[in-house]
C-alpha cells in the first residue's frame, strides 16, 4: 500500500493565490479603466507657476473665492479651466478717448459744474 503524496504548503499557497488573482483580474481591470478616464491631476495647477507676475492678485482671488481653489500647504491649486474664466472676466479692450473731451471735462459733467470761460 502506497501513501498519497501530502501537499506540500508552497503548493497550496501557489494555488490560492493564483486564485485570488483571476478572482481580482476583472475587478482591477476595470478599476484601472476608471482611473484613467477620470479627471487627471494636470487639471488642478499652481497658481504661482502659472501666472507668476500676478500670484499675489490671484491669491487674494482664491482667498475671497473669486477664483475657485484650495490651498495645499503654501500653495493655492487651481483648475485650469477656472483659472481661464478669471483670467478671461478681466476686460482688455480699452475706450479710445474722444479728443472733443477732455477728462476734466468729464468731471464737471458729472458734477454738474459749468465750464467758465
Amino acid at each position: 500500500m502506497t501513501m498519497p503524496k501530502a501537499r506540500t504548503p508552497r503548493n497550496t499557497d501557489d494555488e490560492g493565490l493564483a486564485l485570488i488573482a483571476r478572482l481580482l483580474a476583472p475587478y482591477l481591470r476595470e478599476e484601472f479603466q476608471i482611473a484613467e478616464e477620470a479627471p487627471s491631476a494636470d487639471d488642478w495647477i499652481d497658481v504661482a507657476e502659472e501666472i507668476p507676475s500676478r500670484k499675489r492678485q490671484a491669491y487674494a482671488a482664491c482667498r475671497s473665492g473669486k477664483l475657485p481653489g484650495r490651498k495645499v500647504a503654501r500653495r493655492w491649486l487651481v483648475r485650469r479651466h477656472d483659472l481661464d474664466n478669471w483670467i478671461e472676466s478681466f476686460s482688455t479692450a480699452t475706450e479710445t478717448p474722444d479728443p472733443n473731451v477732455s477728462s476734466l471735462d468729464e468731471m464737471r459733467a458729472r458734477l454738474g459744474l459749468k465750464r467758465v470761460g
